[in-house]
């Protein structure tokens, strides 16, 4: 199992240029939007149509879709330029980074654009710059670090599962029956673990899984060792994969209700300027890029100099689920907060 290889990582970020071509096209022709209302929440409004409806939700599926592929994919391909493991650490840290920081210019300077200047200005902004990442990531390609494809991991995955299915009267104890190791990779590194130890009869040898020469004659019915313990790796991650969602839902909850909220307050600084709702999580944002710095800057280099050990990414990890945890926690007492007031200070309708 590898990362990503450019033309894959390429074609999800392709994506992203025609979601906002369609995005640009529904500010700048009329007949794809409704007319615009003079008083908006009213019964005279005019209700977009099927049609219209259907290029919206077709632009923001191409552009969830790109974001979902470019987002992790490129930064799984960026990584994969690196050989040690640390530098690998050093990057996505730095990915990230950068990463918030162009959202912070999405959320400030964009927005500003859109709601004082133009819509069209703005989505054709977003698109430039999509464009522009394209170009630079294109002109790269020649020297990029491309894993030579070894067919699909989900393929495995599924085989791993049915040669078990098909073995699974076959006795692991007392004594085990030959495995089949993979050709050309030492057989020090593919050691057979004990954990999750049903799924090892899928690499044992019994009678028509390989042919005269040692290959495979039966695909789904054998697999070698390696195949079995990425499978098992692949269990291991399950629980953690698990409770990403539970984080995602949290925190896009806590997005748009802010932004609703938002629409609600006085966000004006001086007689001039009022602050986007749509900026309103740029805060957010630059305690993200802060925070990501300290930790691998200042937090992490003195927790190895006090200890001698350096955090796993699991850790990592979870010391992040913590910090997540305290915010969520405080975003429920706002919240609690806020509904004590909100009859006198109702949302708007949409």
């Amino acid at each position: 199992m590898v990362a990503p290889g450019g033309d894959e990582a390429t074609e999800r970020v392709e994506r992203e240029p025609r979601s906002l071509v369609i995005f640009t096209l529904t500010a700048v022709v009329q007949s794809l939007r409704p007319t615009a209302c003079d008083v908006p929440g009213t019964d005279s409004c005019q209700v977009a149509s099927k049609g219209q409806l259907t290029v919206l939700y077709g632009a923001v599926a191409l552009l969830t879709i790109a974001a979902g592929g470019n987002r992790f994919n490129l930064a799984s391909m960026g990584a994969s330029q690196f050989d040690k493991v640390q530098d690998q650490a050093v990057f996505f840290n730095w990915y990230f980074i950068f990463n918030y920081a162009a959202a912070i210019a999405g959320s400030t300077a964009i927005v500003y654009i859109q709601d004082s200047i133009s819509w069209v200005l703005g989505f054709g902004l977003s698109m430039g710059g999509s464009v522009v990442g394209l170009v630079f990531l294109l002109l790269g390609t020649k020297y990029y670090n491309k894993p030579e494809p070894q067919g699909s991991p989900f393929t495995s995955l599924a085989r791993v599962v049915v040669a078990t299915v098909r073995k699974w009267k076959v006795d692991l104890e007392p004594q085990p029956m030959p495995r089949y190791f993979q050709k050309n990779v030492d057989m020090a590194l593919q050691k057979p673990t004990h954990t999750f130890s049903m799924f090892n009869r899928a690499a044992l040898i019994t009678e028509g899984d390989t042919n005269p020469d040692g290959s495979i004659a039966k695909p789904w019915k054998i697999c070698t060792v390696q195949e079995v313990e990425d499978f098992k790796a692949v269990c291991w991650i399950l629980p953690l994969w698990a409770s990403q969602i539970v984080l995602g839902m949290s925190v896009g909850c806590q997005l748009n209700l802010s932004v609703l909220q938002a629409l609600t307050m006085d966000r004006s600084i001086g007689p001039h300027f009022s602050i986007p709702a749509g900026s309103i999580g740029v805060p957010s944002l630059i305690s993200s890029i802060i925070l990501l710095t300290f930790l691998d800057r200042v937090l992490f280099p003195i927790w190895h100099r006090l200890t001698h050990h350096t955090p796993t990414p699991l850790q990592r990890i979870g010391f992040g689920q913590l910090i997540n945890v305290v915010s969520t926690m405080a975003s429920a007492l706002v919240e609690r907060r806020w509904a004590a007031v909100r009859e006198s200070h109702p949302l708007p309708t949409f």
